[in-house]
């Protein structure tokens, strides 16, 4: 162990270190344990000089009234990556005008990929935080290559000038991800109401969607395309999204009568969050057991991930039930349909 490497390890232990700059680097929201073995790896770096600063929400703190200079020393001092490591711990402690400014300056002086996330995070954060956004991520993508953080800032940038065309467009690498539900809308917009791709698309978001939040960006054409069943359940998912689990049960249960009636498409590969979510309302409306029922019933005529996910809720709810018999027989059908992924 180097001389150098031993002096940072004994400043991170010391009880006074608590919310310095080693704990700082530390704790950072960053997106993989790459990047988290990265950042903390910037401590290494600082000069002596700058762990004897004050801590560093003091340092922060004097940032965001005006006095730049020990937070610039710190960052000029810090190493790869400290532009980006200091503009998190700005956001995390609230100061977001400073967090903004910090990843402008991480963007154009960290190396990558800290540049290309500080990039599209200020940009999916405020898609006008930056005048000439498009030509911006022009150049990133020049500079680092495509990558998904790119075009998912594209899409916020395209969505806040309702760029409508242009997000439409983006259909081309269309994954249903929540993220780009506005290239979805502005497809839909744009698209022939009877093209399958497009209905076949509106069917799976609805189905797939973790953040029901996103539907209210859809026009009402969404639910003529996608088909009564589908709207049904558009309107289930929006209705517990608003705590209203009665009326969001009462589509539930249409649209999975419609689904066993007319099974209809193929049945999706993954398995839907809508299962979960029926069976939460359940609890919240102390229908358990006539939900247990419902989806026991379901999952014998269902197939696929939707057969495993009916069946899966229905032992999870006869088992809080105390009904444990019914509830192995339900999970050993869930087990039968489960699917390989």
């Amino acid at each position: 162990m180097s001389a150098r490497y031993a002096e940072k390890q004994r400043f991170c232990s010391l009880p006074g270190a608590v919310n310095t700059v080693g704990d700082t680097i530390n704790t950072f929201r960053v997106p993989s344990p790459c990047i988290r073995a990265a950042a903390a790896a910037v401590l290494l770096l600082i000069p002596h000089r700058i762990l004897s600063m004050p801590p560093i929400d003091e340092i922060l703190r004097e940032a965001s009234g005006g006095s730049r200079k020990e937070l610039y020393a710190l960052a000029r001092g810090g190493g790869e990556g400290a532009w980006f490591a200091l503009a998190e711990r700005a956001l995390a402690a609230g100061r977001h005008d400073l967090a903004a400014e910090l990843r402008k300056k991480s963007y154009r002086r960290d190396p990558a990929p800290f540049a290309r996330i500080a990039l599209t995070r200020l940009l999916i954060d405020n898609p006008r935080s930056i005048t000439r956004a498009e030509a911006e991520l022009r150049r990133a993508e020049k500079r680092f290559g495509p990558h998904e953080s790119l075009r998912r800032a594209r899409i916020a940038v395209l969505a806040s000038r309702q760029r409508y065309e242009d997000l439409a467009e983006e259909m081309d690498g269309f994954t249903g991800r929540d993220w780009e539900a506005p290239v979805l809308a502005a497809a839909l917009r744009r698209g022939r109401r009877d093209d399958e791709d497009i209905k076949h698309l509106a069917r799976s978001f609805i189905l797939h969607a973790r953040d029901p939040g996103v539907f209210e960006i859809m026009p009402p054409v969404i639910d003529e395309i996608a088909g009564a069943a589908y709207a049904r359940l558009r309107a289930a998912r929006s209705a517990r999204l608003a705590e209203e689990h009665e009326a969001a049960l009462d589509e539930y249960r249409a649209w999975l009568k419609m689904r066993v009636e007319n099974p209809g498409s193929p049945p999706p590969r993954d398995i839907p969050p809508i299962f979960t979510e029926i069976a939460a309302s359940a609890r919240e409306t102390r229908t358990r057991a006539q939900w247990a029922e419902t989806f026991l019933n379901a999952s014998r005529m269902l197939t696929g991930a939707e057969r495993y996910a009916a069946a899966y809720q229905a032992g999870r709810l006869f088992r809080e039930l105390g009904r444990l018999g019914e509830s192995g027989a339900a999970f050993i059908s869930a087990a039968a349909a489960a699917p390989d992924n």
